[in-house]
């Protein structure tokens, strides 16, 4: 139930976003202020406690994001505490950036290598898994020593294991399957 209604609201502010055309800004406050509530803890509980009450909520988010927040996203704060729902920023806010990366066709790709790849290298595989997935990529890099050598990738949901940890495995499957 939760997931749904993460995603209402997110889709609600994303599309107001669109329209107006501030899509990275209201990504931008929305990161920025979950990521308040992940760092600061007593900060998050009061926003979302039942016992404190919903005008002392409204005032106390009024005086630190009036005129730091877009009126759109301080409504969407002020439209959780009105329907208890501050939990659920950080699934908001989470499902607002899925819909940013789909819209924007940015896909995650997470590599892990046996050694620290280099900016060269790291620009040269961004642009080639970028030509071939025809979306941006978001790149991470792993340093893997159990890999022995190769590149383990993974794009989106498709994984690429082309490490020769992975060759020796199949070649051992092969091996085990041939008839002597």
């Amino acid at each position: 139930m939760d997931g749904v209604v993460d995603k209402v609201y997110a889709t609600a502010i994303f599309d107001i976003a669109v329209e107006k055309e501030k899509l990275d800004d209201y990504k931008l406050e929305l990161d920025t202020i979950s990521g308040l509530f992940k760092n600061d803890n007593d900060f998050f509980e009061f926003f979302k406690s039942p016992r404190i009450k919903k005008e002392e909520k409204k005032e106390v988010i009024n005086n630190i994001f009036k005129g730091k927040l877009s009126d759109d996203v301080l409504n969407l704060l002020f439209i959780l505490i009105d329907k208890k729902r501050g939990s659920r920023i950080k699934g908001i806010s989470k499902e607002f950036s899925r819909l940013y990366d789909e819209k924007m066709k940015i896909v995650d790709a997470h590599v892990k290598s046996v050694v620290e790849l280099d900016d060269k290298e790291k620009e040269k595989l961004t642009k080639t898994l970028s030509d071939v997935s025809d979306k941006r990529i978001r790149l991470t890099c792993e340093v893997d020593k159990s890999l022995l050598g190769g590149l383990w990738i993974k794009v989106g949901d498709k994984v690429i294991d082309s490490t020769i940890k992975e060759e020796l495995k199949r070649l051992k499957m092969r091996l085990d399957r041939t008839i002597v």
